[in-house]
């Protein structure tokens, strides 16, 4: 199928869903504007070069490809000039995988279960691509991506400053609060996690996420969002992480002691309402700025030795912790 012709700036959306499960060619390349293309249920496979598929965009910023899995292997499928690859993968119990090794141009992949059971997603050939998970429509047809796995997968895993950015846009069916999303970003040295700002509304999107790491290298949690209404229970941090920095986030933010380790960490809240739990005499925690009161959950386990803590300092307030100083 080849698309030319068209207008700067407008869009063309193909019509009905590609099925065909063979060698498929979609080129766009002579249009000026942008298209959008659907495949149906695991129609956007690649077995082997006899039946290659190849995808080119059009000369617009909009191009958008969206495609049906339930529990496939996109294979090296070659995309070119697509900004927006959105994957809706819902339907079995399998992982449904997609390759990026040949794929370039996409500045947005999107996840969702397009209103059905979410199902595990594998992302290979991962190199910093920002991921959103489910999709914000601004009414009740939100679509949301929940109780599921995310595994970014690199290439190459041996750097030192590899980067996952990841926005949270709809994860639960309830409120975020249940059905945790692990994102599992092995390798990577700095996660991104941007909380979406939910157009103002009252209510906001809340999410409960989980972030395994087997890194050596001391790996960041960055959080980011302007909803004040979006709040963030992180329910597992991976021993790698030594770092959670979430001093410009709005929403709540919640780090409790069963998420996390008893390795020293440093943690910057934000300007929610915020909980955070302190394991270790070494810990950095500092509370946000703005008018919501923060809980420090004070934990520890061993000889039982005396806690001080000075709600009047400015800057260290707990000078003893289970009968050791804390000079943090």
């Amino acid at each position: 199928l080849v698309v030319t012709g068209g207008l700067a700036g407008t869009t063309v959306t193909l019509g009905g869903d590609i099925t065909d499960l063979g060698a498929i060619t979609l080129n766009a390349s002579g249009s000026a504007g942008s298209i959008v293309a659907s495949f149906g249920d695991d129609a956007l496979v690649q077995t082997n070069n006899a039946d290659a598929i190849s995808i080119t965009g059009g000369a617009g910023t909009t191009d958008v490809v969206h495609a049906d899995m339930t529990g496939t292997d996109t294979g090296s499928f070659t995309m070119t000039g697509v900004e927006t690859l959105h994957i809706h993968s819902s339907g079995t119990t399998a992982t449904n995988t997609v390759n990026l090794a040949n794929v370039s141009g996409v500045t947005e992949l999107i996840l969702d279960d397009e209103g059905g059971t979410a199902e595990d997603v594998t992302i290979t050939g991962y190199s910093g691509h920002s991921v959103t998970l489910g999709q914000d429509n601004g009414s009740s047809t939100d679509v949301d991506l929940d109780a599921v796995t995310v595994t970014l997968t690199q290439t190459v895993t041996s750097g030192t400053s590899d980067t996952a950015n990841v926005t949270l846009e709809v994860t639960g069916a309830t409120n975020g609060l249940t059905n945790a999303v692990t994102i599992a970003a092995d390798g990577m040295e700095t996660i991104n996690l941007t909380v979406f700002d939910d157009e103002g509304t009252s209510t906001g999107n809340d999410h409960n996420i989980a972030v395994t790491n087997t890194n050596t290298n001391a790996a960041t949690i960055n959080v980011t969002g302007a909803d004040t209404n979006g709040d963030l229970t992180l329910s597992g941090v991976a021993a790698s992480v030594t770092t959670i920095a979430a001093g410009s986030f709005a929403g709540d933010l919640v780090v409790n002691a069963s998420a996390r380790g008893s390795d020293a960490m440093t943690i910057t809240a934000g300007t929610g309402a915020d909980t955070i739990a302190m394991e270790n005499v070494a810990d950095v925690l500092t509370g946000g700025a703005g008018t919501e009161s923060d809980e420090l959950v004070v934990t520890f386990a061993g000889t039982g030795g005396a806690t001080v803590i000075d709600l009047s300092s400015t800057t260290d307030q707990i000078t003893l912790f289970n009968g050791v100083a804390n000079s943090a």
